[in-house]
């Protein structure tokens, strides 16, 4: 990171305005702040759309409102609204209907129809953790009237062959850069729109507005105008979940040419525009690299001559070090200097008597003879590179079809029941004596989780989607959207009291089910418990199909003790589980 902060930028506007004694344009008052959220949708994903909204209702901030934006024909704004079911949704949501125009058409629309003096936004395929809002609220407490940034993180998933998120193929990774800088941001887009929340009535006072005739990057060009007035504060937490989708997303629908074209049209735009900096920023454009009239390039002396840029994978841009040009024609004069430099020539100097000659003819020789000798030894290597590729390629082919009948089996499982009222027991038997954090994993509806809140420890739940633990949320469980591995290694070591494994963790490999052990281990404290709560594999309806997944109780119960646990079983009547594994940790 620079040594500057870039992290807190403050808003450059009220700053200026306040050196020169003249009243403020950016409000700075927002004692509780409202939101509103912007959900875009095409209408092409129904069941993405509900997941994000369930999402939204499950934010322990709640002075929000939702607009649910539908770009496409009024009559499928009266499909998309029907489809959902409103206690999976936030308590106060409005459908608004919008046709024509680019992607920023939707935004523009719901920022005119906002009323929350913050704004923010979210697509059909994305997902806000609970803390989404109140992160931004936090921000905005320290920093009131700038732009608040978070951190989205994201995660590869398959449609297969269709437009919804069907299944995740990745874990969640932090692509995006911790900090908002804005200098980067000129060379790339480093924002995803659902990580940024703006002032509502400072856009309408600046009259900023997205760009509906962009196709692409609306939301970078956007960003870009408002944060050189605005400033932007960076919250590094991650609020929210990038779906990245391998069918059905704008990198798939929109030509690469386009994205090229959009992305050199936005830096030009930009470039005809005076630009507001954060303080820090006049030392690092003065060890900047510029073209100076038609010479070399001058820079400071002893300054580097690249310049940090952070990695971005939103849109595919490379992680390159920008070079500060003055215009466009300079830019191709460079490369085209840089492309006669590196031309070797390998006829030595024309000499045309006597003994030059033949000195020239003898040079020519040996240096035909070295390049000869050095493009031998390149090809062999480029031969024996090439070989190493077509070997890796049909390893990789190899086992991706070993893995696509797997992929196929889950079409056919039904999902697992949920607990029953005699397990649910058992279990909150089992753990009467705990004192502290507890999770269960996975948690399906939430039965178990209800079962085990006492008021006076903290219990959550953890499922693998929004419609399947819809029904907890609404009843005000704490229930959450995430896989069991993710979430299993995202806890702190020693941090919970209990863990309960059930659910979803009966279909798990035996690989995955040696690293969730191992995970659970360490995040128990001592003399906290681990109770497993599954159902033998020979009696699941699917067992052939599940064939090599999921442990017995009685394995469980060996390989907890194993790690060390002291462990005994308790049977359970009435129930698909008979028998349930409760591990101290010593």
């Amino acid at each position: 990171m620079w040594p500057y902060d870039t992290g807190a930028m403050h808003s450059p506007l009220n700053d200026l305005l306040a050196a020169h004694g003249l009243p403020l344009v950016v409000p700075t008052d927002y004692p509780n702040p409202s939101f509103s959220v912007i959900v875009r949708t095409l209408g092409q994903r129904p069941n993405s759309l509900a997941e994000t909204l369930a999402s939204l209702a499950a934010q322990t901030y709640d002075n929000f409102e939702t607009l649910v934006v539908v770009h496409q024909q009024p009559e499928i704004l009266e499909k998309v609204e029907a489809s959902l079911v409103k206690k999976n949704r936030p308590e106060r949501t409005r459908f608004l209907n919008v046709t024509g125009g680019g992607e920023g058409r939707p935004m523009n629309v719901g920022i005119d129809q906002a009323v929350g003096d913050y704004v923010c936004c979210l697509d059909d395929d994305d997902l806000a953790y609970s803390n989404h809002l109140q992160e931004f609220a936090n921000g905005i407490a320290s920093a009131p009237g700038t732009i608040i940034r978070t951190i989205t993180e994201c995660q590869n998933w398959t449609t297969a062959g269709g437009d919804e998120p069907k299944r995740l193929i990745g874990k969640k990774e932090q692509t995006f850069a911790s900090q908002f800088d804005f200098l980067a941001h000129l060379h790339h887009n480093e924002t995803p729109n659902c990580s940024v929340a703006f002032p509502r009535l400072a856009l309408h006072k600046l009259q900023l507005r997205f760009d509906e005739t962009l196709e692409v990057l609306d939301d970078w060009d956007f960003l870009m105008r408002a944060a050189m007035l605005l400033g932007v504060t960076s919250i590094p937490t991650p609020t929210a979940l990038y779906r990245r989708l391998d069918n059905g997303n704008a990198f798939t629908r929109v030509a690469p040419d386009i994205w090229q074209t959009t992305h050199k049209l936005i830096q030009n735009k930009l470039s005809r525009l005076p630009l507001v900096v954060p303080a820090g920023s006049a030392v690092r454009l003065a060890d900047a690299e510029f073209q100076v009239s038609n010479g070399p390039a001058a820079s400071h002396p002893g300054a580097s001559n690249q310049a940090e840029s952070p990695h971005s994978s939103h849109n595919n841009a490379a992680n390159d070090n920008a070079e500060l040009d003055t215009n466009d024609d300079q830019g191709s004069e460079l490369l085209q200097r840089i492309e006669q430099l590196s031309f070797i020539d390998v006829n030595p100097p024309n000499f045309n008597k006597g003994l030059a000659a033949g000195v020239k003819k003898v040079i020519t020789k040996l240096v035909r003879w070295y390049f000869h000798t050095v493009g031998d030894q390149l090809n062999v290597l480029h031969r024996h590179q090439t070989q190493l590729f077509k070997n890796n390629n049909q390893r990789v082919h190899q086992l991706e079809k070993r893995v696509q009948p797997q992929e196929k089996v889950t079409q056919y499982l039904e999902p697992l029941p949920q607990a029953e009222p005699s397990l649910c027991a058992a279990v909150a038997q089992s753990l009467t004596d705990v004192a502290g954090p507890i999770a269960v994993l996975s948690c399906g509806d939430g039965e178990l989780v209800g079962a085990l809140e006492n008021g006076k420890r903290a219990v959550h739940g953890v499922g693998e989607s929004a419609p399947e633990i819809g029904r907890g949320v609404s009843e005000g469980l704490d229930l959450r959207v995430d896989t069991v591995a993710d979430c299993l290694s995202a806890y702190d070591t020693a941090s919970l009291a209990a863990l309960v494994l059930t659910g979803e963790v009966e279909r798990l490999e035996v690989t995955e089910l040696l690293a969730m052990l191992r995970e659970a281990v360490r995040g128990v404290r001592s003399g906290g418990k681990i109770v497993v709560a599954v159902a033998e594999p020979s009696e699941q309806i699917a067992e052939e199909l599940l064939f090599g997944c999921g442990f017995s109780p009685s394995t469980w119960a060996e390989l907890l003790h194993k790690s060390g646990c002291v462990v005994e079983s308790l049977q359970v009547p009435n129930s698909r589980v008979h028998t349930i594994v409760i591990a101290q940790k010593p």
